[in-house]
């Protein structure tokens, strides 16, 4: 049976002989950590499978006060004969699949020649066994990350409970490391710690962030879990704030899930949008770079401008303004960059066409695909270019999209100063607001049998 939460990307790599052996035991545990994410991803339940289906959050809180493994990231919830609430640990619940990846990850630690990566198979091999997830985490979150091949394997992120968010699915990824010198991410981390301290937000306000950074850019081997259902382009760890106070913050770029998502989704859909003769005078290496570029500025923007209580001042629009929030300055880096000298002016035209335009016309139409987990960024988006529309700085005429790239970087700037005061000191009524002003789906609308068309098929 074909195994739905596993994705294997084929490619020839120059590998010793331990490094291949090595390689297939890891791609054998996320195998199993897919057969995890199977039995826990439910998406007719808002707990998923974490929780009994009866049961409301107010009970689980009242029940956590005799036993608090209940809110537990790392245990399931159930009820006995007599209705009564119990938890069952992970390493119990999912203890076949579990015991193989303990087997395979203790065979796996003595071929690497890494000793971070050797260190991490030893506790991922434990934590299988004894629960300690939250252990490997840290022990992850504190090693320098610059090893050859890399694993990433365990319950992470709450995404999928939408009953308490607390609850981590399994997922994985396996990688090599990429180019990372010719996309130089230390060079946007000055720019970006440089754009802080010119902030008057973040001059005067006691800011929760941390500067040490590591940027892997990495070429997919294998994904698992949440990561194999809708593969991401960009991650960044942890969440945390006081995770990320302690060990700084890790950004994972995924070149070949960009390259995939981008080539299948993104690129198609703006060659049927604007005029086929700017991006058909441009290489396909310089096409997939600038992608690159672009989910990387977007993550380590995220990752580097932090304020205090957005997410209790914001409530349930925090996710989306700051999504945006992150991809605003992210192009707000690029700019910077073009007046070094590190990217010329197409360069950022196409950073701003793939974000502002490709992903607001993709991230819309692939929901078919896709589902609610990306309805947070396609309302930032759509947010986005109705205020460009307003602007001037892009149109729609005879089912195009034209572009005023001056206007467009205008319109940027400002955008970027009214979401970095919401993410500032906003309220959830003053995110409402604006939302409310600009969250418009009706330009969409020309274009739906078109896109539909390109992405279905129909």
């Amino acid at each position: 049976m074909k195994n739905t939460y596993y994705k294997e990307y084929r490619k020839t790599i120059n590998l010793s002989s331990k490094e291949k052996e090595l390689i297939v035991l890891c791609k054998k545990m996320l195998k199993e950590c897919g057969n995890i994410y199977s039995f826990q991803v439910n998406s007719s339940f808002p707990g998923c499978n974490f929780y009994p289906r009866d049961v409301s959050s107010k009970e689980i809180i009242k029940h956590s006060k005799k036993d608090k493994d209940l809110l537990s990231p790392y245990t399931v919830v159930k009820r006995d004969k007599d209705g009564n609430l119990f938890s069952v640990l992970y390493s119990e619940e999912y203890k076949e699949s579990l015991s193989k990846i303990s087997q395979l990850a203790k065979k796996a630690y003595s071929l690497s020649s890494d000793k971070e990566l050797a260190t991490y198979l030893k506790k991922l091999s434990k934590a299988c066994l004894d629960n300690s997830w939250e252990d490997l985490e840290n022990y992850w979150l504190s090693i320098d990350g610059a090893n050859k091949i890399d694993l990433q394997l365990a319950p992470i992120e709450p995404y999928m409970d939408g009953l308490l968010s607390i609850k981590h699915a399994f997922q994985g990824t396996l990688r090599i490391s990429g180019d990372r010198k010719k996309f130089n991410p230390d060079d946007y981390i000055s720019v970006i710690s440089y754009i802080n301290t010119q902030s008057n937000y973040l001059r005067n306000k006691t800011v929760r962030r941390n500067d040490q950074v590591s940027v892997r850019i990495d070429d997919c081997l294998a994904l698992a879990g949440d990561q194999a259902a809708l593969p991401a382009r960009g991650s960044n760890y942890p969440n945390d704030i006081e995770k990320v106070k302690k060990y700084g913050t890790k950004i994972l770029i995924y070149t070949d899930n960009i390259r995939l998502r981008e080539e299948k989704l993104t690129l198609p859909i703006l060659t049927a949008l604007i005029s086929p003769e700017f991006l058909g005078s441009i290489s396909k290496d310089r096409i997939f770079d600038n992608l690159v570029r672009s989910v990387m500025m977007h993550e380590i923007a995220e990752a580097l401008i932090k304020y205090p209580n957005s997410v209790k001042r914001l409530k349930d629009m925090y996710i989306p303004v700051k999504e945006l929030h992150a991809s605003l300055m992210g192009a707000k880096v690029a700019s910077f960059h073009v007046l070094k000298g590190v990217l010329d002016h197409k360069d950022y035209k196409l950073l701003l066409l793939f974000r502002f335009v490709g992903r607001t016309f993709s991230d819309y139409f692939s929901r078919v695909l896709f589902g609610k987990a990306i309805n947070h960024y396609v309302r930032g988006y759509t947010v986005a270019f109705n205020y460009f529309l307003k602007n001037g700085a892009v149109g729609i005429s005879e089912r195009r999209v034209w572009v005023n790239y001056p206007k467009l970087f205008s319109a940027v700037d400002s955008l970027s100063i009214i979401f970095d005061r919401l993410m500032a000191e906003g309220s959830f009524e003053d995110a409402k607001k604006l939302f409310k002003k600009y969250e418009d789906y009706s330009f969409y609308k020309p274009f739906e049998h078109k896109i539909s068309k390109l992405i279905l098929g129909k």
